[in-house]
């Protein structure tokens, strides 16, 4: 069979499978191959580890198949935000100083669903870029399930077009306590995110985090739209869900919503590494 890649800069967007011959997409370490065989669509997927020249496709490979209306039906490769939480882990511990604020940037992992061109509302399956691994985060009797990643929290924002698998979440935090506060892991609620397209590169709606008090209590404000760095930018991807109901697409989630936004060293519960972002 012929394994033919088709690997462009930009990998999102109309994909054609072979026709009765598998081609290979891929983004991050996701090679995904798809074929078109009489009436079905079949997708075989793996998490690589190296170049996509160096890697031909494996030989025991899981086949999905999907019934399709149509000889000549494509796809749409769409990037999508997960349906869990993130946990990010930055690199080294964040002083916060009474009174301050600080914007960070954090690099999320993408998911895509592949969908047919047809036929866009809907997914025939969605697959992660990358290998993650699953995290708790909160305590023992209130918390969520996660996945784990780390990330540098960079201070400026660092367009990537050689990575078109990752988008930029803008992060702003305020801690207007009278207590230094210091930030070791944060919980980012993707399944409550817009994606954002600028250029070749991808966004999420900017997160507003502020600290209430020497307990650790946070607020949470998501935005509404693209982030003020990218306002141009176009909305590809609503959110999962939607949270709180407000009509201007804005929503404030306190403690009492998702324990434990804030996570310092002391009290720590739980956690794994993961993919790099």
């Amino acid at each position: 069979m012929s394994t033919a890649p088709h690997l462009t800069p930009w990998p999102w967007g109309p994909f054609q499978p072979g026709d009765g011959e598998p081609v290979e997409w891929r983004a991050g370490d996701l090679g995904l191959w798809c074929l078109r065989e009489g009436a079905e669509i079949r997708l075989g997927s793996r998490l690589l580890t190296g170049p996509p020249s160096d890697e031909a496709r494996p030989r025991a490979i899981g086949w999905e198949r999907f019934s399709v209306q149509g000889a000549e039906q494509g796809l749409q490769m769409h990037p999508v935000l997960p349906a869990r939480a993130f946990v990010a882990r930055c690199e080294s511990v964040i002083q916060l100083r009474p009174h301050s604020e600080l914007t960070l940037y954090v690099r999320l992992p993408l998911w895509v669903s592949v969908r047919l061109a047809s036929d866009e509302s809907s997914a025939l399956t969605e697959l992660p870029t990358t290998t993650l691994r699953r995290s708790w985060y909160g305590s023992f009797t209130a918390g969520e399930l996660c996945y784990a990643i780390h990330t540098s929290a960079r201070t400026r924002p660092e367009p990537d077009p050689a990575r078109p698998y990752l988008a930029l979440c803008p992060v702003r935090i305020s801690n207007s306590t009278e207590t230094e506060l210091r930030l070791e892991r944060i919980l980012l609620q993707a399944p409550l995110l817009g994606l954002y397209r600028h250029h070749d590169q991808l966004w999420t709606d900017e997160l507003v985090l502020g600290s209430l008090g020497s307990s650790g209590d946070c607020e949470q404000v998501l935005g509404g739209g693209a982030p003020a760095e990218v306002r141009e930018a176009r909305l590809i991807s609503p959110p999962r869900q939607v949270a709180g109901g407000s009509l201007l697409g804005r929503a404030m989630l306190s403690l009492r919503e998702f324990p434990e936004v804030f996570k310092t060293r002391r009290g720590h519960v739980g956690g794994g590494t993961g993919g790099a972002a």
